[in-house]
């Protein structure tokens, strides 16, 4: 199985936990079919991160997407799951590290990552 097979397998086992799954509006608020508004949340490798926080990098897309999966256990099961941005898988391909003004190696080179953005609430 590819990387993006692995993880759309693990995302769809996500959904199936929820009674309602849709995309949700692409703004930083969303209104809820109840007509609150809410803000979406990060969740990638290493669990859920702040705008602007590094995200984990794993060696492998197994270990990445594996890392994604567990940070999702406390919002499997409520009735509606929104995505913003649905999951993604990718390898850090820079074989150089764009930093320095030096020609160094990327020390993430290689590196796998997941990043999603959503929603639950009941």
């Amino acid at each position: 199985m590819t990387a993006e097979e692995l993880l759309e397998s693990a995302t769809a086992d996500f959904e199936k936990t929820f009674s309602h799954v849709q995309m949700g509006e692409q703004a930083r608020l969303f209104r809820h079919v109840d007509g609150t508004q809410h803000d979406y949340i990060q969740i990638c490798s290493g669990g859920v991160r702040s705008e602007g926080e590094a995200i984990l990098l794993c060696d492998t897309a197994e270990e990445a997407i594996k890392s994604w999966y567990d940070s999702l256990q406390p919002f499997k099961g409520k009735q509606y799951l929104y995505w913003r941005i649905k999951p993604e898988i990718a390898q850090d391909k820079n074989e150089k590290d764009f930093t320095r003004d030096e020609d160094v190696p990327n020390p993430t080179f290689g590196k796998w990552k997941v990043y999603s953005r959503f929603r639950v609430l009941d």
